[in-house]
């Protein structure tokens, strides 16, 4: 059977981080959601027209290889207060690899949220 976590961070980075952390030590688990806690504080519920940035990836000797990355918003007009703000991770994880995944989520600072 598959129960469903819910974890809450500090901001943004360390859920990332974590949802990361699970994905590669527990093949079993599916990383369901990461997102602020907040989101409207950050405008992402508000349609933004699409940002593309061209990102140098790799200089060969004639020649750059490059990257497009495309984003709803731009990360840089955020301010400090806004990315550091309160995020929540959810995660689909079989049942008999749920501790394994709780020590995980509190190793990486997370505090594992009752289920609701």
């Amino acid at each position: 059977m598959r129960q469903t976590i819910q974890a809450k961070f500090e901001n943004l980075d360390t859920a990332e981080a974590a949802a990361s952390a699970v994905r590669k030590h527990l093949q079993a688990t599916e990383i369901l959601a990461v997102y602020p806690e907040h989101p409207e504080s950050i405008r992402l519920t508000h349609p933004h027209p699409r940002r593309f940035t061209l990102l140098p990836t790799a200089v060969l000797s004639q020649n750059y290889i490059t990257a497009l990355v495309e984003t709803e918003y731009n990360f840089e007009d955020l301010s400090e207060i806004q990315k550091r703000q309160t995020s929540v991770i959810q995660l689909l994880c079989e049942e008999q690899f749920v501790p394994e995944a709780h020590k995980i989520i509190t190793a990486r600072g997370g505090t594992i949220l009752p289920p609701s």
